[in-house]
């Protein structure tokens, strides 16, 4: 058996910027190292100790607490040298500042960069891990949030309430942050459907589909065009793009399995979206560090889950419980 025990000694991920940073504006892109802090934990101690809004704080994607992480926040420039003082005293290691006009904006990342120290009792697991990997990287990986997103029961109920306006916010970005929550909840119970019932990795009529960069509702005469077609499922909200035909019946389903009514999704604040079922990583690679440990390293675009792709290719998870507070 092969085992991944999470903590900052055998998780690290490392953000892929989107954004060419200009060097010059009111914005400063601070890239910085931490561990056993929590993105969104750092960010409310910046919001004290700076005494700012929170949303002069820009994050392009949230980190597990339990990490070796490299990120990036955006601060207001004018605070440059208490924003220094502020990483130091928080246990923060800042790599690079530089200026930008805008502020950075939440999933603005290209990706992210994994190693990942796993462990295993038998002489074939290197081998296993390498015929994993390869056959991730061709034929992708069901894109399931992983249970650093959808543990927390309490979070759920109070995003379901916030998504269906019936609960006062909590703070922008930690109400943002339990809707999230529920719509991930939701969208894993798709996928998990899709898979039960044969409608994975493969298409059916009137699923929306990603085609290159657009997202599509497949017509028959899409199937054989322009290449390979992602299946996506519902990140729900009011703006979200809707399947038809049977796709919209087995959406539909799911979503009203929840306890709520297909047509309360459109009168929610949150916009939805669609999410790709299928991850495949690149760059993917695994060697033995010492006996039985072995490194293994991979890139994934952003908001695909390491965890997913290891339990995908047979590694078993631990991951202790609050990892994403503080």
């Amino acid at each position: 058996m092969i085992k991944f025990k999470q903590n900052s000694e055998t998780f690290f991920v490392e953000e892929i910027p989107e954004v060419e940073i200009e060097g010059k504006g009111e914005h400063l892109f601070v890239t910085f190292k931490r561990k056993n802090l929590s993105t969104f934990y750092i960010a409310s101690l910046l919001k004290k100790i700076l005494k700012i809004d929170e949303n002069e704080i820009g994050i392009a994607g949230n980190k597990d607490k339990l990490s070796t992480a490299i990120q990036t926040f955006s601060l207001p420039a004018r605070l440059e040298p208490k924003i220094i003082k502020a990483f130091k005293s928080i246990g923060a290691e800042i790599l690079s500042t530089k200026l930008h006009t805008e502020k950075l904006r939440m999933g603005r990342i290209a990706g992210n960069k994994f190693k990942v120290i796993v462990e295993g009792d038998s002489k074939d697991d290197l081998e296993k891990i390498k015929c994993g990997l390869k056959e991730v990287e061709e034929q992708g990986f069901p894109n399931f949030f992983g249970p650093q997103r959808v543990s927390d029961p309490s979070s759920f109920e109070e995003g379901k309430k916030l998504f269906l306006n019936k609960s006062i916010k909590k703070g922008r970005r930690k109400g943002r942050f339990m809707v999230s929550v529920f719509q991930s909840v939701i969208f894993n119970d798709y996928l998990k459907k899709r898979i039960e019932r044969g409608f994975y990795p493969y298409p059916i009529n009137g699923d929306v589909v990603r085609i290159k960069d657009k997202v599509v509702v497949l017509k028959d005469n899409l199937l054989e065009k322009n290449g390979e077609i992602i299946i996506t499922g519902p990140i729900i909200g009011s703006k979200m793009t809707l399947p038809v035909e049977e796709s919209f019946s087995v959406e539909k389903e799911v979503i009203e399995s929840f306890g709520i009514s297909f047509d309360e999704i459109f009168l929610s604040r949150a916009k939805g979206s669609r999410r790709d079922c299928i991850s495949r990583p690149q760059e993917t690679d695994v060697k033995s560090i010492s006996e039985g440990k072995y490194e293994i390293s991979f890139t994934l675009k952003s908001g695909s889950y390491a965890t997913t792709l290891l339990k995908s290719i047979g590694i078993t998870i631990s991951i202790p419980e609050d990892t994403t507070i503080s």
